[in-house]
């Protein structure tokens, strides 16, 4: 519930909480319990991943409609109804939360297994019981974690594989990417003598502005560093002597089978995986 930007000072040591945000933190974290064990950990760095994300909730929509429980009323029952009908991905926290009040196996859920580890928390409603389970969780006197608190997550639809669609996660349509939408990177092999280890290619018009320029060098990452959403990539379509065919922009979405680039220009365009030879992130770029 705290701005980005906020939360970048706080880290930084630039300013310090106040009490009511103090309480607010504690109960955001005490859905990791104390001393939690390795894979619990690795599980919930795995939730950093929209694709893992996406998995963890069609795995629990499909446990929450098998038990047959109502949602429950107020916001909470809002959003677990949702859930259950397949709508929306949740938020990390969202879904670390929710599998402990519903006593699953957070290392399973993300492998697509919604395992029991341990019951329930008592209540005849999806949010009766989660909302046991957090006041449970939450130091005496404290402020209990709260499922709606904050921004809500992106409202999308989860397919029968477990993966979010890729023009589920964003607002209004989006293009499929076309030729049109393509540029031409040519090889810059004299660049490779200083820097190996990246790949480097060579802007040959004006198409990328105000982005890049005609004669910027991008470097392209190494192909298994990972890549997030925002960053600057190149996805190359056709390599073929020493020139590659490729969508350049920023990397808005990634699912199992499409990723949405946004151009400098031209808005969003979606494209299939299996039409890209590689996905790199752009380290840095050479003027």
């Amino acid at each position: 519930g705290v701005d980005n930007a906020a939360v970048s000072r706080l880290a930084a040591g630039n300013r310090r909480l106040s009490t009511a945000e103090a309480a607010e933190v504690e109960a955001y974290f005490s859905i990791v319990p104390r001393n939690a064990p390795a894979g619990f950990v690795a599980a919930v760095r795995r939730l950093r991943l929209p694709d893992a994300r996406a998995f963890a909730c069609a795995t629990l929509a499909t446990w929450l409609r098998q038990r047959g429980q109502p949602a429950g009323a107020g916001p909470a029952g809002d959003l677990l109804a949702r859930l259950q009908r397949g709508e929306g991905i949740l938020r990390a926290d969202q879904i670390v939360a929710l599998a402990r009040s519903e006593g699953l196996s957070l290392e399973t859920l993300v492998d697509g297994d919604a395992r029991p580890e341990h019951p329930p928390a008592p209540g005849a409603t999806l949010a009766e019981r989660f909302a046991a389970a957090t006041s449970n969780w939450a130091a005496p006197a404290g402020v209990a974690y709260q499922l709606t608190r904050g921004a809500m997550s992106a409202g999308g639809h989860m397919s029968a594989g477990g993966h979010m669609s890729a023009g589920a996660e964003r607002r209004g349509k989006v293009q499929t990417a076309s030729q049109g939408d393509l540029v031409e990177l040519r090889g810059a092999e004299s660049w490779h003598a200083v820097l190996d280890e990246y790949s480097a290619y060579l802007v040959a018009d004006q198409s990328l502005l105000p982005r890049f320029e005609q004669g910027d060098v991008l470097f392209l990452d190494h192909a298994k560093r990972e890549i997030r959403r925002g960053d600057y990539v190149v996805a190359l379509l056709r390599v073929e002597s020493g020139r590659a065919s490729a969508l350049v922009g920023r990397l808005r979405l990634e699912t199992k089978d499409d990723v949405v680039i946004e151009p400098p220009r031209g808005g969003p365009r979606e494209l299939e995986k299996t039409r890209i030879v590689s996905l790199r992130r752009v380290a840095f770029c050479a003027l």
